[in-house]
């Protein structure tokens, strides 16, 4: 840390004291370093050091050895001398030979520092009795060693002035603090010229500042790489440039400076080096410097040239990219340049890639200055070239490039010439049609239109002046004249069009708001002309338009009418009358909408009394009248009152409309679900369950279809405030929901009898048929015929449903009581059976019921013939049979044969399913599996006695053919 600055730059010789002060204390502390652990040692021969120095002398051996010892200080000190004589500091780098100078002041310090001892003293004054002589020359070495040890240390003394800028130069990573300390450097140099004796000498001080000269080199060339900085930003390095030509530049600068300070002086020795070999290089590598800065600040002024807003002014996106592309490439060659620039030998090399740099950027400049005045030709306004003119003009472009933006000034003047023209045509040909934008109205919306094309010429010529060079010319002043010109024109227009409106709004407005606030009409012509009477708002367009004129007028600065200002002042007013009324005659008109024809006919007296509100903004009520908020909060209130009693009576339509889907939707054919996997109902109480199910259906629906009456009692007693059931303005209405009824039974019988048809033909079992085998046919429990008379009952079971819904009686809600029938017992009950009953619908379900049923029939024929093959095989209902079948067979093995056949019969039935699916029906087969199964045991069992009896028949022969065998065998033996 004693080596580091530890005060500002601008406390120098503060702080070149404290540096030289720490510097000798830590050279000292080195000498003590040297003293204890130095290899140069002067030996000391072993002798009474506290004797007489004549008793000592009287010894001649001893002195002998005294000599000896000087001898061989003063030849230890010959070979140090020599040494150091030997040796070029020169050759080194400053640092090192700070150092050499250091370590050699320690070292010839220490050996005199040891000459300097009590016993080395008592040994010269020995010698001095004895032989003055070799004290003499061994003195003179001493006094040699003395001068070396005193121009080491002034040398380390010196030079460690320079250490600390030194070091700043050779380990700084860029070039902060350089430039202040090379005055430091020179000043300091300037200093170990005038006071040192050894460096006060031309070879030696040049050898100085060569070194310092390299060190900068490299410092600058370290931080100015060609292949890192073009990496950069450009402003950076361009910096850095700059920044690295400054300190070269400082170099000279600060030499000539001190050179003439010392030449002022007078006193001193005159600096006169070699110029040429100590600034060569540094004036070349800032020319270098020079170069690639001036190479940088090019390409950023050509690309800077179409910078983002003069490419949204230029256009031509493909070109630009093309220059700019380009402009790029140019420096390619620099950033992969394989010489390094800085290095003199690579003068000409470096000499040329510049000439080729300079011969690229005038092809560039000229292509650009060919884009430029193409650009200029092209572009689709005066203003639109005059801001590339001024984009041109102030941004770092070439100078080539503004030297030919000057030359575009009367082109600006032509073209916005030529703009004054088409827009005065323009005004001319659309004068008496304009264009006119979104929402702006006729005459104001002209005034718009002529103030934006003169805003456009305004503009431009307002951009125009900015530059008076351009306007002070003599076609600046004939273009101002056109402008002039041309706005007078259009000045006198806009005058014209508010005179005329002033007119004829002020003429028109009170008749407009004098009208009405609504106008009555009919939608069509029929028996409920109410219902198709419609209101509408009867407030002028004009009066918007012209409240609107009256607005625009006054943002462009007209003057408004009295009468007109004060009805635009309102225009909130009206704007919130007009919104409230439409709203109003919405909601009137929606609920008009939401009433069908029996309903208008049943509301006719509350629809009128709604009307008879809304008639009076027909007649008696205007824009300027006072009451029309209390007419609006009338209207709603009547609006709300008929919605409230509207909503009502659609209630309870509405849970009529529920029942009748209810009984629409009602299902008379419940089906019984097996439990447990148990098997399927037999086709008797199969109907019988559905039967049983219907009756419960049945009944509740005619719950639902009863209390249809006190609902439409209630409607009743909401629009008339009667209760009777038979209110002769609710007949129609009464009607209308018995025709309903109507359609809902006649819709639940077709739909329920075609679902239990179709499902007749699925092929999903519904009931369960029994089988039984009789000697002569498989038979059916039921048989087909009561199968069909079972399904065409549930037919009309279903259709006598209806017989339970009791007719109205005419004009009224109330049931019909049963009607005596005359020259009958019976009563007759007046219900929708006979209705339905004449419905092509139910007559052609009934059609193809019938029809499904002969099919299902003939399905079940057809499996059950099947079976028949097994009748066949077992015909032996009698013993006759099977025994004339025993006396058919000729051996045992027909018996075997025989049966095997009705094993085969039991295996076969075995294996078959005992319940057959035909559509609809289950086909239970194990009556007659079982029968075919037994009859085939007995046929076995049959054939096995017979077999028995054949057998025992044939072994009774056998045995007596064996006796007689045997007895014929004895009687010849």
């Amino acid at each position: 840390n004693l080596k580091q600055p530890i005060l500002s730059q601008s406390s120098y010789p503060i702080k070149d004291k404290l540096l030289a002060s720490s510097y000798k204390w830590y050279g000292q502390i080195q000498f003590a370093i040297h003293c204890l652990e130095g290899e140069i040692k002067v030996y000391v021969p072993e002798f009474n050091v506290n004797g007489e120095i004549t008793y000592i002398a009287s010894n001649q051996a001893l002195t002998e050895i005294l000599k000896q010892s000087m001898r061989k200080w003063q030849s230890q000190i010959a070979s140090i001398t020599e040494e150091q004589k030997k040796t070029k500091p020169e050759e080194f780098g400053l640092l090192e030979e700070i150092q050499f100078w250091h370590e050699w002041s320690i070292a010839l310090r220490v050996l005199d520092e040891q000459l300097n001892g009590f016993a080395v003293k008592k040994i010269i004054d020995v010698l001095m009795l004895v032989d003055p002589a070799t004290v003499q020359k061994f003195n003179l070495s001493w006094d040699m060693l003395k001068k070396y040890q005193m121009n080491a240390a002034d040398n380390f003394k010196f030079l460690v002035i320079l250490k600390h800028p030194f070091k700043n130069i050779d380990s700084g990573s860029g070039f902060f603090g350089i430039h202040d300390i090379i005055p430091q450097i020179m000043n300091r140099l300037k200093i170990i010229w005038i006071i040192s004796n050894h460096y006060n000498d031309h070879e030696r001080m040049m050898s100085i500042m060569m070194r310092i000269e390299g060190k900068l080199l490299n410092s600058v060339a370290r931080v100015t790489d060609i292949h890192a900085l073009f990496k950069q930003n450009r402003k950076t390095a361009m910096t850095i440039l700059l920044q690295g030509k400054c300190i070269l530049d400082g170099w000279k600068a600060s030499y000539l400076k001190v050179c003439g300070e010392i030449e002022n002086a007078h006193r001193y020795s005159l600096w006169t080096f070699d110029r040429q070999q100590l600034f060569e290089r540094t004036d070349y590598m800032a020319l270098i410097c020079l170069d690639l800065h001036n190479i940088l600040q090019t390409h950023e002024q050509l690309y800077s040239t179409f910078n983002a807003s003069l490419r949204k002014l230029i256009g031509k996106p493909k070109r630009l990219n093309e220059l700019s592309l380009w402009i790029e490439r140019l420096i390619k060659p620099i950033e992969e340049l394989n010489f390094d620039p800085f290095k003199l030998q690579e003068k000409n090399s470096w000499e040329k890639v510049m000439e080729k740099f300079e011969n690229e950027v005038k092809e560039i400049e000229a292509e650009v200055i060919e884009f430029l005045d193409l650009s200029f030709k092209s572009a689709h306004s005066t203003e639109a070239a005059f801001d590339m003119l001024l984009n041109f003009k102030y941004n770092h472009s070439r100078p080539a490039v503004r030297s030919q933006l000057r030359k575009k000034h009367n082109e600006i003047l032509v073209k916005y010439a030529q703009e004054i023209d088409t827009i005065s045509n323009m005004f001319e040909q659309n004068r008496d049609n304009p264009f006119l934008s979104k929402n702006n109205p006729p005459v104001a919306g002209s005034i718009v239109w002529e103030k934006s094309l003169f805003r456009h010429l305004k503009h431009t010529i307002f951009r125009l002046m900015e530059d008076k060079e351009i306007m002070n010319t003599d076609q600046g002043k004939e273009v101002r004249s056109m402008y002039i010109q041309v706005g007078i024109q259009m000045r006198q227009y806009e005058v014209t069009q508010y005179l005329k409106w002033h007119e004829t709004a002020e003429q028109f407005i009170p008749s407009l708001l004098t009208q009405t606030l609504l106008l009555k009409y009919k939608t069509s012509k029929t028996e409920l002309d109410i219902k198709n009477i419609q209101y509408t708002i009867n407030f002028s367009p004009e009066v918007k338009e012209i409240i609107l004129e009256a607005k625009y007028m006054d943002l462009l600065g007209f003057s408004v009418p009295q009468l007109v200002r004060h009805v635009a002042l309102q225009e909130n007013k009206f704007h919130r009358y007009v919104c409230s009324i439409f709203g109003t005659l919405r909601r009137f008109h929606s609920l008009m909408n939401l009433i069908n024809d029996v309903e208008c006919y049943l509301l006719d007296g509350h629809v009128q009394d709604l009307q008879s509100v809304l008639q009076y903004g027909c007649k008696r009520l205007n824009w300027f009248s006072l009451g029309i908020s209390n007419y609006i909060d009338r209207c709603m209130k009547a609006i709300a009152k008929f919605k409230r009693l509207l909503n009502q009576v659609k209630k309870n339509a509405q849970d009529i409309e529920n029942k009748l889907l209810i009984i629409e939707s009602a299902n008379l054919f419940e089906y019984p679900v097996p439990q447990n996997n148990t098997s399927l109902f037999g086709i008797e109480d199969f109907f019988n369950y559905m039967k049983e199910e219907r009756a419960k259906e049945v009944a509740y629906l005619y719950r639902k279809y009863k209390a249809i009456s006190p609902l439409l009692i209630k409607i009743e007693s909401l629009v008339l405030n009667t209760d009777s059931g038979k209110a002769p303005k609710m007949e129609k209405y009464y009607t209308h929901w018995e025709y309903k009824v109507y359609n809902a039974l006649t819709t639940m019988i077709v739909k329920n009898i075609h679902s239990f048809s179709a499902n007749l033909m699925e092929k999903g079992p519904l009931f369960q048929v029994e089988t039984s085998v009789s000697p002569s046919d498989i038979t059916l429990h039921p048989n087909a015929l009561e199968i069909y008379d079972l399904t065409m009952q549930c037919f009309t079971d279903c259709l006598d449903t209806s017989k339970f819904f009791i007719r109205w009686m005419r004009g009224t809600c109330i049931m019909c009581p049963p009607q005596k029938v005359k020259g009958e017992d019976k009563t007759f009950v007046f219900s929708f059976f006979n209705d339905i009953a004449q419905v092509p619908q139910i007559k052609e379900q009934a059609v193809i019921l019938s029809q499904n049923i002969h099919h299902v029939l003939t399905s079940i024929t057809k499996q059950v013939n099947k079976w028949k093959k097994y009748m066949h095989r077992c015909k032996f209902d009698n013993d006759l049979y099977v025994k004339k079948s025993v006396a058919d067979l000729l051996s045992h093995l027909a018996y075997n044969d025989k049966m095997q056949l009705y094993s085969n019969i039991i295996q076969e039935v075995d294996h078959l399913p005992l319940m057959n699916m035909v559509l609809c029906v289950q086909l239970n087969m194990e009556t007659a599996v079982q029968t075919f199964r037994e009859k085939a045991k007995e046929c076995i069992q049959v054939l096995g006695k017979q077999l028995i009896i054949s057998v025992m028949e044939d072994l009774h022969k056998l045995e007596a053919k064996l006796q007689v065998f045997n007895e014929c065998h004895l009687s010849s033996t």
